[in-house]
């Protein structure tokens, strides 16, 4: 007899999970068919964020700065931002450190690292970092949403571009000191371009710390370009010395002229993130490379058995699983009305792949420029039918239920049948839509 899961009386600590900073990806879950037990498990560690040695002399020379922050890992939940010099970890300076020497103070068995960071508009901090762990038997949501990405490619995908500007800084200028900014009047004559130019830099120098301030600024921001609605458009944005107009302290400048489509809208939505991405960060070439992680899937919390799926490895602290009753060794039957099975990695890769090959002919490349490929919408049910076929076996489509080709009836609610203690039991999860797409300077 089917009847609610018991919630267990007594909460069991639980440890924070999530997906190791140095696992390497996969492209399929075959990747991992087989791989032995450890004994005893080695326990992974992540903690969401990248850094390059710095090479600027005015901000983290020699030192670690961040340059990405991945969404929702523990280092955006401990209030790292990408452009912070990294200084000490657990009272360890980082100075003259290589980045295998850093690599091996982050991920350290510690439970919480001390880190001082230098920040632009705020100087030296103090944050923790509590990095997650799981067993490496054990496969996150994550894992399993990068895995079976071709359920949902332009949500599970990675794009490269390459930004054509050239970058300059002052040398001697010590950017800690810098904390608020104005801008310098634009002589464009185009107001409703200036308006729109100005108000993303202004958003985007604020969320890198620094304060927009009338009078006697640190900073003068202006911008300088040429528009031509037929010819295209040619960009600079600088920054100078409040005061002192030609003591240029930064600088960006396209290399070429923009195609004509690329209007302010797309500067503002597309280009200035990545110009601005981590100033006053300096890139140590021209046409610097940015990688963009787009990663969007339906969170539960539940880490699944590598080596039984069926099998809960574990459930995530106060994660919409955890709340809902699941818990370790708990079996899980179906999900979404689809049986989990076959439960090995293997035989689950392979039919995955056949579902990759049968669907082919229905992706299309988005007109973008980025590469990207998705579903075309004519094929939507198609694509749906695909996903119920027990020959694909589609459990973990379920990751991807927010788009229509998984789910057109805009379920909020994911149905599960778990077996626990010989006894059957059903229950619903409210999962949560996390975007954890990431710009990666490369």
């Amino acid at each position: 007899m089917r009847q609610p899961l018991p919630t267990p009386s007594k909460r069991r600590r639980s440890a924070r999970l999530g997906f190791t900073l140095f696992l390497p990806l996969f492209i399929s879950l075959g990747l991992f068919a087989g791989e032995p037990l450890s004994d005893p498990v080695e326990t992974l560690y992540y903690t969401g964020l990248r850094y390059r040695v710095g090479e600027a002399p005015g901000w983290g020379k020699g030192l670690p700065v961040l340059t990405s922050i991945r969404p929702y890992s523990p280092a955006a939940l401990g209030g790292l931002q990408a452009g912070d010099v990294l200084l000490e970890v657990d009272g360890v300076a980082t100075t003259g450190l290589s980045s295998d020497e850093v690599d091996e103070l982050l991920r350290s068995p510690e439970r919480q690292h001390l880190l001082t960071l230098l920040r632009l508009g705020a100087g030296r901090l103090i944050h923790l970092l509590h990095p997650s762990s799981k067993p490496s038997t054990a496969l996150s949501e994550r894992e399993l949403a990068y895995a079976f990405g071709g359920y949902s490619p332009e949500d599970q995908e990675s794009t490269e571009r390459v930004l054509p500007f050239t970058f300059s800084s002052n040398a001697t200028f010590d950017w800690s000191q810098a904390k608020t900014f104005a801008f310098a009047p634009s002589s464009s004559g185009d107001k409703s371009f200036d308006d729109a130019l100005y108000g993303r830099i202004a958003q985007l120098m604020e969320a890198r710390g620094l304060r927009q301030q009338s009078s006697s600024p640190d900073l003068v921001i202006q911008s300088l370009y040429t528009l031509d609605r037929s010819a295209g458009l040619h960009f600079q944005l600088q920054v100078a010395r409040s005061g002192s107009p030609d003591d240029i302290l930064w600088r960006a400048e396209s290399m070429e002229l923009a195609p004509t489509a690329s209007t302010m809208d797309s500067y503002v939505r597309e280009v200035l993130p990545l110009v601005l991405h981590a100033f006053p960060y300096i890139p140590t070439v021209e046409r610097p490379s940015y990688r963009k992680d787009t990663r969007r899937y339906l969170y539960t919390g539940i880490l699944y058995d590598k080596q039984d799926l069926s099998r809960i490895a574990d459930v995530e602290d106060a994660s919409p699983a955890f709340v809902a009753g699941l818990r370790s060794g708990d079996r899980i039957l179906r999900i979404g009305g689809k049986a989990l099975t076959p439960t090995s990695l293997e035989a689950l890769s392979e039919k995955y792949r056949d579902f990759l090959t049968d669907t082919y002919k229905h992706r299309i490349q988005l007109r973008d420029g980025s590469g990207s490929h998705a579903w075309a919408q004519g094929s939507y049910g198609s694509i749906r039918k695909a996903l119920e076929r027990e020959k694909y076996a589609a459990v973990f489509s379920y990751l991807f239920a927010f788009r229509p080709y998984v789910d057109d009836a805009k379920t909020t609610e994911l149905s599960l049948e778990v077996e626990r203690d010989g006894q059957r039991y059903t229950l619903s999860i409210q999962p949560l839509l996390r975007d954890e797409s990431t710009l990666i300077p490369q």
